[in-house]
C-alpha cells in the first residue's frame, strides 16, 4: 500500500497555506464509545462475575418460627471473561516531506490516525452489537408491517414500549439509551405525529425544523422516556484502495436501532448491556487512544503510532432490544 499523501500531494508551488480540504468525522458521529459502559482494567485479560437473574429474583424469604433459624438462601453466579486486543495504525512523516509542506503534517497525520482508530472501533461495534442474534429481544417492524417511516406515533411508541418491557424483565432496569441508524432518525423526526407529540415534553412552541440537533435529541430522549438518544452517523469506504467507484455507506446500518440499559460507569452492583474493558492509563484522552511519536533515523522520518487496547463485550443480552429493518 502506498504511503499517502505523497510528496507531490503535500507540496505545491504557491499553494494556499491557510486552506485545505479535510474530511473530519465529528467524534459524536461515532457511537461505539457512547453505547458501552467504560470499565478501566489493569490487566489485558481477566474475568468478571455475572449474577444469575433467575436466582436473584426468586422469592426465598419466609416466616421464622420461634427458636428456629431463618431460612437460608443464596444466588447463583457465573463468570464472564474479557480479552483486550490492541488495534491501531502507524503513520510517518519524512523530514523532507515536512519541510516546506503547505499544511501542518503532524496535526493532519495525528487526526487521520485518531479517526482510523475510532472507525475501526465503530466497525467492530456494528458487527458485534448492532445486528441480529446478539440480544434477547428483537423485532422487525418492517417485517411486521409497521414500518416507522410510514407508521403512526402510536405504532412506534408501541414497538419501543415492547422493547422497554422486555429489557425491564431481562435485567430489572428500564432502558435509558436509544441508538438509532441515520435513516431511522430521519423517519422519526419527520413523522408528523411525533412532531406534535414532542411538544408535550418540549413545549408547544418547539419546532423540529428550527431547533438544533442537540436540543432535538434531548427532546426525543424525553419523549421516549430515556436519558440519551444517539444517532449513528459515522460513514466509511468499504472498497479496497484504488477502486474506481468507492462504496461509501454508514458503518451502523441506517435502518436499524438498539434500545438498551447502560450506566455510565461499571461496578459490581450494576448490570449493563455493553461493557468496554479498557486498559487503565492507555492514552491521555477520553477516547482511550494512545498516540506515540518517535524519530526513526533509518528512513529519516518521524513515526506516529495510534492504538487502543480494549474489549467490547455484552455482559447481559437481556439489557438490549434490537430493531432490525425498522424502516422500509
Amino acid at each position: 500500500m502506498p504511503i499517502r499523501p505523497s510528496y507531490g500531494e503535500s507540496h505545491y508551488d504557491k499553494a494556499l497555506t491557510d486552506f485545505a480540504i479535510v474530511f473530519d468525522t465529528k467524534p459524536g458521529d461515532y457511537v461505539a464509545g457512547q453505547a458501552a459502559t467504560t470499565v478501566p482494567v489493569d490487566q489485558e485479560s481477566g474475568a468478571y462475575s455475572k449474577f444469575t437473574l433467575a436466582s436473584w429474583i426468586r422469592s426465598q424469604a419466609g416466616p421464622r418460627m420461634p427458636g428456629q433459624p431463618l431460612k437460608e438462601g443464596g444466588f447463583a453466579a457465573e463468570w464472564g471473561t474479557y480479552l483486550c486486543q490492541e488495534n491501531g495504525l502507524k503513520g510517518k512523516i519524512a523530514d523532507r516531506d515536512r519541510a516546506g509542506s503547505v499544511y501542518d503534517q503532524d496535526a493532519a497525520k495525528t487526526a487521520f490516525l485518531l479517526n482510523q482508530c475510532m472507525l475501526e472501533r465503530e466497525i467492530a461495534f456494528a458487527a458485534d452489537c448492532f445486528v441480529t442474534g446478539k440480544w434477547t429481544g428483537e423485532y422487525d417492524p418492517a417485517g411486521a408491517g409497521k414500518k416507522w417511516n410510514d407508521s403512526t406515533v402510536a405504532a412506534i411508541m408501541a414497538n419501543i414500549d415492547t422493547g422497554r418491557r422486555t429489557i425491564k424483565l431481562g435485567c430489572l432496569n428500564d432502558p435509558n439509551v436509544f441508538i438509532v441508524g441515520y435513516d431511522v432518525h430521519t423517519a422519526i423526526k419527520n413523522d408528523s405525529a411525533i412532531k406534535e407529540q414532542i411538544k408535550t415534553v418540549a413545549g408547544t412552541s418547539f419546532d423540529i425544523a428550527k431547533t438544533g440537533e442537540a436540543d432535538l435529541r434531548q427532546a426525543l430522549a424525553k419523549l421516549f422516556e430515556l436519558e440519551e438518544y444517539i444517532v449513528a452517523k459515522a460513514v466509511y469506504n468499504s472498497s479496497p484502495e484504488g477502486a474506481a467507484s468507492p462504496t461509501i455507506g454508514f458503518v451502523c446500518a441506517a435502518d436499524n436501532a438498539l434500545l438498551l440499559y447502560r450506566p455510565k460507569t461499571g461496578s459490581t452492583s450494576d448490570v449493563t448491556a455493553l461493557a468496554s474493558f479498557r486498559m487503565r492509563g492507555w492514552g491521555d484522552n477520553d477516547r482511550g487512544i494512545k498516540i506515540e511519536k518517535y524519530p526513526w533515523t533509518i528512513d529519516a522520518a518521524d513515526h506516529i503510532d495510534a492504538s487502543y487496547l480494549e474489549d467490547l463485550v455484552i455482559p447481559c443480552n437481556g439489557a438490549g432490544y434490537f430493531f432490525d429493518n425498522a424502516i422500509a
